[in-house]
């Protein structure tokens, strides 16, 4: 997909999206500051709306609206929507397609949608005029207002001030306004649904890289543990052996549950890692989601093995728990 970014005023090269799906990059012949995001549409809304409509004998004017969804390689959710005069060309734009969207920013905030790109069939569609942002329609206001009170204070006759506000008013219901924002996923499309789980498996994989650690430093301190019971016990044997036999035998049980919890910790961590490479098999292979019947199935498949560890893992708990009942254990850790 990666096709190179130009600047939409002075057709510049600009570069080119990143892993994830964004771009970002200033045009130094237009100054303009620009970000983009690509996509795939799990829905794609087109509806044509009256915005003067009086009589069908008067003239009327229309607009069309749009609305649509894209999730980002990165596995993020954006919902554009913005609207452009209903003389304009429809695009050629519908559920599936990848597109990519490119709008210049001021700050944090979209300025102007300027173009979209439909990837799934290579072709770039213009808009006929930048679509502001709500950050701009929100400034055009403002000065309207400002004007108004302005005028009043001024003097001037009411019913002048009464027909600039109808003015602004008719004004900002026939201003077009571009908007991204980032919605939550819905179960009831598929491709957000497939979002949902993937998501889930992500935050699976960071989890068990956490746990992961805290086994291997619970490992090694086991083993510190251990070191330190076999040279009490060797202090004891070499003093007394009958004297401290009791005390030995509770030592020796403590280094065998130890141990046994060191190996299995090693099973376990095994096992984690076995997991997060199916993990990453199946985040890699979600973006050919549509050929993989099977994939949810698949995902089902993790989330069992999932399961099945954190028992292993409930079992392993309670071989913890033997070992810090035991006296000699608990003077250690004292």
């Amino acid at each position: 997909m990666n096709s190179l970014v130009s600047c939409p005023k002075c057709a510049r090269a600009l570069g080119r999206f990143t892993a994830d799906g964004w771009f970002r990059a200033q045009c130094t012949s237009c100054q303009v500051s620009y970000e983009g995001v690509f996509g795939r549409l799990s829905d794609w809304v087109s509806r044509k709306e009256p915005l003067w409509y009086l009589s069908p004998r008067l003239p009327k004017l229309y607009r069309r609206r749009y609305r649509g969804r894209l999730t980002t390689p990165g596995r993020e959710l954006k919902q554009l929507t913005f609207s452009v005069p209903d003389t304009a060309q429809v695009l050629p734009i519908r559920p599936g397609d990848r597109i990519s969207i490119l709008y210049s920013t001021r700050g944090q905030n979209l300025e102007a949608l300027f173009a979209l790109h439909n990837h799934s069939i290579g072709k770039r569609c213009l808009l006929p005029t930048p679509v502001p942002g709500k950050t701009r329609q929100g400034q055009a206001g403002g000065v309207s207002m400002a004007i108004g009170v302005g005028a009043l204070l001024g003097g001037i006759n009411v019913g002048w001030v009464l027909l600039v506000g109808l003015a602004v008013l008719l004004g900002s219901r026939l201003f077009h306004v571009a908007e991204l924002t980032s919605p939550m996923p819905d179960g009831d499309r598929p491709t957000e649904a497939r979002l949902m789980d993937e998501l889930k498996l992500v935050n699976q994989k960071t989890a068990l890289h956490e746990h992961m650690q805290t086994l291997r430093q619970e490992s090694q301190d086991n083993a510190v543990l251990i070191r330190q019971l076999q040279a009490l016990r060797s202090k004891m044997m070499r003093f007394n052996p009958s004297l401290y036999a009791p005390r030995v035998s509770s030592i020796e049980t403590a280094m065998r549950l130890l141990n046994q919890r060191i190996a299995h910790n090693h099973r376990l961590v095994e096992a984690y890692e076995q997991t997060v490479g199916m993990i990453d098999i199946e985040l890699e292979a979600s973006s050919l989601g549509d050929q993989l019947p099977d994939v949810e199935d698949f995902t089902r498949h993790i989330f069992l093995r999932l399961d099945e560890l954190n028992a292993i893992e409930a079992q392993n708990q309670d071989r913890w728990d033997q070992i810090q009942a035991i006296d000699e254990v608990r003077r250690l850790q004292a």
